[in-house]
């Protein structure tokens, strides 16, 4: 058998399941989530603790009474019928008299509970004892109230002990005891549709955070995972990828990106006696490897830069290639004439100007894909970075990249 056969095999499933998605977004599947695009879906208070509190609130706009709230009593706080007692209220923040806010309060007239809710915060020191602590200096007035405090989070993990202090809190999770919940209250509502989509909506939130969603649209999950052969070629696949990664970028910022950098320049009246330098290997450290340039001997130079090795954090901008960095300093700050230079934003030590390019990182799948097939586009796109650049300088300051050199040489000449 050929050796590239399960690849091809593997591809053609590929293209085959991307096909099948865009049928299916075509016919109107999708995962749009109204609630979501209000609020991240990790947000503890903008988030949780409002939807929450407006379902359990027996008082809340969905007129349901206490129906939801029982069922929390019952599939979260895990009490049986009746067992709860009478409802005296139901609070969000509740703030306590050390001036913190529990984030649920819910009594009765056998119970006290307070519940602390995380996502991804962290434990204050004595949260946990100190709501424990408010909670019973209230219940003393009603002495067959016993104070429970119960801790949410993503898994159901333990709080931390500088929380709790010598408070043993009931551990419940959003993963089981929240979507168990949901379930049930929509069991009870499936003909209310605004409020079955509203819990839906949430549902599909909950499921994210608990890693537990499987969208609409078919996942490339669905066919990595199909069977050990498709795993094994995804895993291969995923090793070569990363090997050929590294060489589409620095193909295309040594060769490809040059190249077209200096098309344009030939073809464009302007600058048509400009040209591109790269030093050598096109060095990563180097504040300027590609520069543009009318003289060799400038100083001052439009160039392209990368602030990390494996050309990440790509910039652009004017800065000093060569001379002395301290006469630079002074020439921007003591130069009357280039004092308003320093206002420009994002200036530095090394430049007059500089900013991000949009491919500031070169390995994100639609760079890499447009480094490679895509290389005149992204040329064209860089080449404005450069023509915008000395329009500004020009339009703005009445300056040159030229009038700049010869100004710098000048005050170097006095100094």
């Amino acid at each position: 058998m050929d050796k590239t056969e399960p690849y091809s095999n593997f591809f053609k499933k590929l293209q085959e399941f991307i096909i099948k998605q865009n049928e299916q977004k075509k016919r109107g599947l999708n995962d749009y989530n109204m609630v979501n695009v209000v609020r991240s879906e990790t947000s503890e208070v903008g988030m949780h603790s409002n939807v929450i509190y407006s379902l359990i609130n027996p008082k809340g706009l969905h007129y349901q009474d206490d129906l939801f709230l029982q069922h929390f009593i019952k599939d979260v706080l895990g009490f049986h019928k009746d067992e709860f007692g009478k409802i005296l209220s139901v609070q969000a923040e509740e703030i306590t008299h050390h001036g913190r806010r529990i984030d649920f309060t819910i009594k009765s007239t056998k119970y006290y509970i307070g519940i602390e809710m995380k996502i991804h915060a962290s434990d204050l020191t004595n949260q946990i004892s100190d709501y424990a602590k408010d909670l019973e200096s209230k219940a003393k007035e009603h002495s067959t109230q016993e104070v429970q405090i119960y801790y949410l989070t993503l898994f159901g993990k333990d709080a931390s002990p500088e929380s709790c202090r010598d408070v043993k809190p009931k551990n419940i999770s959003f993963k089981k005891h929240i979507l168990k919940w949901i379930d049930s209250c929509q069991n009870e509502i499936r003909n209310i549709t605004n409020l079955n989509e509203a819990f839906e909506n949430y549902k599909a939130i909950v499921q994210k955070i608990t890693n537990a969603h499987k969208g609409n649209v078919s996942m490339l999950e669905e066919l990595i995972l199909k069977d050990q052969e498709s795993f094994e070629l995804s895993l291969k696949l995923t090793e070569e990828i990363e090997k050929i990664k590294p060489n589409i970028v620095k193909d295309f910022f040594s060769t490809s990106l040059v190249e077209g950098l200096q098309k344009l320049l030939s073809n464009d009246e302007k600058y048509k006696d400009w040209n591109v330098q790269i030093n050598e290997n096109v060095k990563a450290n180097d504040i300027a490897p590609i520069k543009i340039v009318k003289d060799e001997n400038w100083d001052i130079v439009f160039r392209f830069g990368f602030e990390n090795e494996n050309f990440n954090n790509g910039t652009y901008g004017i800065a000093i290639i060569n001379g002395d960095l301290e006469a630079f300093r002074r020439f921007k700050s003591e130069d009357v004439k280039y004092e308003e230079l320093k206002s420009w934003k994002n200036n530095s030590k090394q430049s007059i100007f500089w900013s991000w390019t949009n491919r500031r990182y070169p390995y994100a799948s639609e760079n890499l894909i447009d480094f490679k097939y895509n290389a005149q586009s992204v040329a064209k796109e860089y080449y404005s970075y450069f023509t915008k650049t000395l329009d500004k300088l020009d339009k703005e300051y009445n300056l040159s990249l030229e009038q700049l050199n010869d100004d710098f040489n000048e005050f170097k000449a006095q100094r």
